[in-house]
């Protein structure tokens, strides 16, 4: 056998081999062998059956493809071990097809095959350190940690009847809600109900129902027409046009607790209300100050990814863009609490996975170049964490599992030693470049979580 190879773009290389007569010829007479002893020929005992009966009962054709099957079997392997510097990802691919090939296929004389097979990127990285880059800084909201505990007021507030006006912002209404198709005029079941109460300042209700309320009294009804955006917690009604009519039943208004000590005291371990004023004060800073470091490595990720040279295999772009969409099938189904059922339903049509597929191709690559960035920076800076730090992480990961006696420690070893030398690849990013702040134009958004 000889091999000689021809490297590609995008990371493929072409594997031209070539393979002696006698080779096919030897395992064309063991198949037929075999075959003769296993038939059974009518006329002829089991065994003792002519070749040329077996070959045209079996057909000379099919018994010619079955050898140039065993042929890639066991020669493209075998290219592989010659040149053990390559790295190889997923399977494989015949440069031209079985069918093609047969037509200039002959057993027992010398035949040549090409096949094409990823391997794992060389990118060239011009330069990673010694950069200036420009990336957003995130202040911190000063009122952070106010709206939060008016969030928790709300939490603890007491509902009292409303009598002798109208419907204000900040109320609690209860109402019911029909929604028709504007078009056809067919009700919408999934978007109507009875006795609902929500809040006029909060995402219960759509925000134009929120305005059409303020102003009228209990009893009366309001009307209004609107297009349903893509946030809609149906998938398939985004953008449909919709006329939804409101009764309003009650109206209400929260009586606030008073903001003291007590409270503090009720909603977090924190002794006074400006102790748990200070922690949420200074918690918004520190996510503040993570969001911006964050800003500050997709920058310069980003910057030295556009100087990288290197193309990538398509292997890895496809194993990452399934990887996507598990991601986003897992965000629609939490987002829109969908059953497998429903699940099946929305992708069953192959043009639109194939769509979302086909768009989370440049994630996909973006992905891969910076892992293979980050990969890089570890090795030719020595960065590979240590193994007491490897432990230390993977037991810190094991304790945040609810189950972890279902988990295998040495995937989780596994990852916690990529998540640390990431960690130490961006942070020397950092260290060896320089970045230029610029100020976000709206403060950061506090997170709505439970408090300590």
């Amino acid at each position: 056998m000889k091999v000689s190879l021809e490297k590609r773009p995008d990371s493929q290389v072409c594997f031209a081999i070539e393979v002696e007569g006698a080779a096919s010829q030897q395992l064309y007479d063991k198949l037929l062998a075999d075959l003769m002893r296993r038939m059974q020929i009518p006329g002829f005992r089991p065994g003792k059956a002519p070749k040329h009966m077996v070959i045209r009962d079996l057909g000379a054709d099919r018994l010619k493809a079955n050898v140039l099957e065993q042929l890639f079997e066991r020669y493209l392997p075998e290219a592989l071990k010659q040149h053990t510097d390559l790295k190889p990802l997923g399977q494989f691919e015949l440069v031209q097809n079985t069918e093609e090939l047969l037509k200039t296929f002959e057993i027992g004389q010398d035949f040549r095959f090409d096949a094409l097979i990823d391997v794992e990127p060389e990118l060239t990285i011009p330069a990673y350190s010694g950069l200036t880059v420009q990336a957003e800084k995130v202040e911190p909201d000063p009122e952070a940690a106010a709206k939060l505990l008016h969030s928790y007021q709300k939490r603890k507030s007491t509902l009292v009847p409303v009598e002798g006006r109208a419907a204000a912002l900040e109320d609690v209404v209860v109402i019911n809600q029909t929604v028709t198709d504007a078009a056809t005029g067919l009700a919408i079941e999934e978007l109507s109900g009875t006795d609902i109460q929500a809040d006029l300042s909060e995402s219960g209700l759509f925000p134009e129902v929120i305005q059409a309320l303020v102003g009228i009294e209990i009893g009366q009804t309001t009307t209004v027409t609107f297009t349903l955006d893509e946030k809609i917690n149906a998938p398939n009604l985004a953008g449909k046009a919709v006329c939804c009519e409101v009764t309003l039943l009650d109206l209400k208004q929260r009586e606030l607790p008073p903001l003291d000590d007590a409270f503090a005291q009720a909603i977090s371990d924190k002794a006074t209300l400006a102790e748990l004023q200070e922690f949420l004060t200074t918690r918004e800073q520190e996510q503040a100050a993570a969001r911006t470091k964050e800003q500050a490595q997709a920058a310069l990720i980003n910057h030295i990814i556009a100087t990288v040279e290197g193309g990538i295999p398509e292997t890895l772009i496809r194993t990452e863009v399934e990887h996507i969409l598990n991601e986003k099938v897992g965000r629609i189904r939490e987002t829109f609490n969908l059953s497998d059922k429903d699940l099946k339903r929305l992708f069953q049509d192959e043009a639109v996975v194939q769509q979302i597929a086909e768009s989370s191709r440049p994630e996909a690559i973006a992905r891969i170049q910076r892992t293979l960035l980050l990969r890089e920076v570890v090795l030719k800076e020595s960065l590979d964490p240590s193994p007491e730090e490897i432990t230390e992480r993977t037991q810190e990961l094991l304790q945040d599992l609810d189950d972890p006696q279902g988990v295998d420690p040495q995937r989780v070893r596994e990852f916690a030693t990529n998540q640390l030398a990431t960690e130490r690849a961006l942070d020397w990013l950092l260290a060896h470049n320089t970045v230029e702040y610029v100020t976000s134009p709206t403060p950061s958004a506090p997170e709505v979580e439970e408090v300590p």
